[in-house]
């Protein structure tokens, strides 16, 4: 038997589906016509960025294939400044931050060569980057002629507390570290250097605590930090650092990112152009709140290749801990000598330095001639970060005749012509043309 629908319900089903209706027209009503201005101006504001992908330098191994220096992925930590100065304080932001880095036993960059805390004076083991960097600032702040010529460290701190509002509420010490900071990025305005990088190898939980916290103006950006995996060669291996302007100016021409790290000395000097590789770029699409929507690869990393060197690392061990220990022996021989020489004579004096400044020992294949190991004294570790001098070097000379290559049939042969002065000019090193898996 057919049932009949009652009119009641029907009437029922139609008001609710012209509710619904309603509902819906007046939400998009709201989204659309109400709201429109204010959503259409929030997708305007993704925005597309196209960046450098650093490709990984390639290793430096000895003659059996040990891997002497290699790479580490790591995550930087790098200011907004944008973001940073839409704050309204951003100074307390900056060291809100400084507390946190530091808070976490990690380091953050300051390139202000001025002591951390009064009696404030420049730092007398200024590198040649920080000096460059200094004179600059001066330069570029001349302009405003508030600044005085030539500005003792006292002066230049007063000068940047009021140019960077850092108020009388903060210590000198804080004032200090602000100063710093505010420097740091203030600086590569005047000079064309790197960006600046407010934490290199940012520790997981450092990074956790920014994200945390939602800090604003901070972003983190993958990177590689090189990685000495022996004690010893140090003056063969060298060491990597940031361009400065003239280097800049050489490496521009091989297409070089201006925050790139090059070889500053050793086998990472020498053959600079064979580890660096080639940079790639990726365009970045990201919301308002710096999410990464996407990224999309214009042009693949192509990884730095490996260098074999002739040295033995297990030989350079041995050999180096020889040296050490016949130079110590030979000193406090020459020191019991001298002290009873001197007694006798009257006329000892215990803070008289030792006359031995430095010794070498080389070990070569008597049947190739090429050397397998090859010691100094004095050295250091090369596992070890460390600072470089007034000169920017950490060592004077470069023994490059451990860079001859031995000849291995299945890998190709290439010459170079060294021109820089501080360098031999050698001729043959072996190159293995086989990248590094970024």
């Amino acid at each position: 038997m057919n049932k009949t629908i009652k009119p009641t319900r029907v009437v029922a089903m139609a008001v609710l589906f012209v509710l619904i209706m309603v509902i819906y027209l007046a939400f998009l009503y709201n989204l659309q016509i109400v709201q429109g201005e204010e959503y259409y101006n929030k997708s305007k504001e993704i925005t597309n960025t196209k960046r450098t992908v650093t490709a990984a330098r390639g290793n430096i191994l000895d003659r059996y294939g040990r891997v002497l220096v290699s790479n580490k992925e790591c995550y930087n930590l790098k200011i907004d400044t944008a973001k940073l100065f839409k704050n309204d304080d951003p100074n307390a932001v900056i060291l809100e931050l400084v507390r946190m880095v530091e808070g976490y036993g990690d380091s953050y960059t300051d390139d202000l060569p001025i002591s951390m805390s009064p009696p404030f004076e420049y730092d007398p083991d200024m590198t040649d980057i920080q000096r460059t960097m200094l004179e600059a600032y001066f330069k570029d702040k001349a302009r405003e002629r508030i600044l005085p010529e030539n500005p003792n460290a006292v002066e230049l701190l007063s000068y940047m507390r009021t140019r960077y509002g850092i108020d009388n509420s903060y210590s000198a010490e804080e004032m200090r570290i602000i100063a710093g900071v505010r420097y740091s990025i203030n600086v590569r305005y005047a000079i064309n250097t790197a960006d600046y990088m407010f934490v290199e190898d940012a520790s997981m939980e450092l990074i956790a605590s920014i994200m945390e916290n939602k800090l604003p103006g901070i972003e983190i950006e993958r990177a590689y930090v090189r990685v000495y995996g022996t004690e010893y060669a140090a003056h063969l291996l060298g060491y990597t650092g940031l361009m400065t302007q003239e280097e800049y100016e050489r490496y521009s021409l091989l297409n070089y990112a201006t925050n790139a790290y090059v070889g500053k000395d050793g086998i990472e000097y020498a053959f600079e152009e064979y580890l660096h590789g080639q940079d790639g770029e990726v365009i970045e699409t990201r919301n308002p709140s710096g999410t990464v929507l996407s990224t999309v690869y214009l042009k693949e990393p192509v990884p730095g290749n490996h260098v074999y060197i002739t040295i033995d690392i297990a030989l350079q061990e041995q050999v180096e801990r020889i040296l050490a220990n016949g130079v110590e022996n030979v000193l406090i021989k020459d020191r019991k000598q001298t002290r009873a020489e001197g007694i006798a004579r009257g006329d000892y004096d215990p803070e008289m330095k030792d006359e031995i400044t430095g010794a070498a020992a080389v070990v070569v294949d008597v049947r190739t001639g090429e050397p397998l190991a090859i010691a100094s004294w004095p050295t250091y570790d090369v596992s070890t970060p460390v600072q470089p001098g007034a000169d920017g070097r950490l060592r004077p000379g470069l023994h490059l005749q451990a860079l001859r290559g031995h000849g291995r049939p299945h890998r190709p042969r290439h010459r170079i012509q060294h021109r820089d002065p501080h360098q031999v000019r050698g001729r043959v090193h072996q190159v293995r043309r086989r990248g590094l898996r970024p």
